[in-house]
């Protein structure tokens, strides 16, 4: 990988061709994954998706409905060997930069509550803690709890 890899990587909207590359990320990424489906009514409902590549090759996404009122993002993956380089910031960025065009000041997402990555992200983003949502997730042993953030947008 280049010294500047940021300077390479290509963010486009995901199509329904990318469908599969961005199943196979999910999967690899998580312990109960978004179904094909769920990936695929995003992409067929307009919702503000995204992608990262680098090489030709998927690196990350993120999924946000983005409204006049509010926003909600609702997944941010990002391929292992490419976490910590900046690029889950980028795709914040383009989220943002959209909501600012639509005037939608609140934007709301969760986290699990074992994530220090992902919430030490979202912290640097000025997100804030606003509550606790119970048995959010599913995992491999039952249920994990999800903390809800909001920006505020100025």
């Amino acid at each position: 990988m280049s010294a500047n890899l940021l300077e390479h990587i290509i963010y486009t909207d995901a199509k329904l061709s990318d469908l599969d590359n961005i199943f196979k990320l999910e999967s690899k990424s998580y312990d109960n994954p978004w179904t094909i489906g769920i990936l695929r009514d995003c992409l067929v409902n307009h919702y503000d998706f995204y992608k990262a590549e680098y090489n030709n090759n998927l690196i990350g996404y993120i999924i946000a409905k983005i409204s006049i009122h509010e926003t909600h993002i609702l997944n941010l993956t990002i391929s292992e060997d490419y976490r910590h380089r900046g690029i889950a910031t980028e795709l914040l960025e383009m989220i943002f930069s959209k909501c600012y065009i639509v005037n939608s000041l609140n934007i709301f997402l969760e986290a699990r509550v074992n994530n220090t990555p992902a919430i030490k992200l979202y912290e640097k983003h000025n997100f804030r803690r606003i509550s606790i949502r119970k048995n959010y997730y599913q995992t491999s042993d039952g249920k994990q709890d999800a903390i809800i953030f909001k920006k505020i947008l100025s």
